[in-house]
């Protein structure tokens, strides 16, 4: 299954199973509603799960200009149907936001802990503690709609909030990403042309460096190799 997001608003579900053939056209078995404005990123849990944790590796987050962060658990449809039915469910988990509107750009799950990386169109950049969605995610019962309303997540305050100060100035954040060979580092890009890191397990900076810095161009993605 995969998953993606637009500007419509809207998260689509594909079975990259149903392509046979490079002729084939695939269209999306479900379509995800519950956002009000472009959906900019999307992350999912890259924890080692085992068969137990199946509902963990079934959420994805999702986030955009809205200013909300959305937990999603993946439908459980038939694997022969093409067109399954939701029943007019969204399968929305949980709704994070601090309150401010200010958009996401981009969302990170951590690999091995409950932790979720957001940066906002302000210079925060944001850690969310998941360990609640994630135990809640375990009792989730997709076909019984009153016991996931009681189970909806909702939270308006994030673990940890972390910012960079660059010559008097605060940069906005654009991107974002854990390093997988230190589960407490973490590392931003900014349009100021730097890419910082940062622990989560402290408040301090563990260092900054300039790219692109003659140029003047922003960091608009990065990854982190576990080599």
């Amino acid at each position: 299954m995969m998953a993606s997001v637009s500007e419509d608003c809207q998260i689509k579900l594909w079975n990259i199973k149903n392509a046979k053939d490079s002729s084939s056209l695939i269209e999306p078995v479900a379509t995800l509603r519950g956002h009000t404005a472009p959906i900019l990123s999307i992350t999912g849990p890259k924890m080692h799960t085992n068969e137990s944790d199946e509902a963990l590796a079934r959420l994805i987050f999702t986030a955009g200009m809205d200013g909300a962060i959305k937990v999603w658990s993946i439908p459980d449809f038939p694997k022969d149907d093409k067109y399954p039915q939701t029943d007019g469910r969204n399968f929305c988990v949980g709704s994070w936001s601090d309150g401010t509107g200010e958009p996401y750009w981009n969302l990170a799950s951590h690999p091995f802990l409950p932790l979720l990386l957001a940066v906002k169109a302000s210079s925060k950049v944001q850690i969310w503690d998941c360990k609640a969605i994630h135990d809640k995610a375990r009792d989730y019962d997709q076909g019984d709609l009153e016991k996931c309303k009681e189970s909806f997540d909702k939270c308006d305050r994030p673990l940890k909030e972390l910012e960079l100060e660059v010559s008097g100035k605060k940069p906005s954040p654009v991107c974002c990403t854990w390093i997988p060979t230190d589960n407490n580092m973490l590392a931003i890009g900014y349009d100021s042309s730097h890419v910082a890191f940062f622990s989560h397990s402290g408040a301090g900076k563990l260092e900054h460096f300039a790219l692109l810095e003659e140029q003047g161009s922003p960091i608009t993605c990065i990854v982190a190799h576990d080599l």
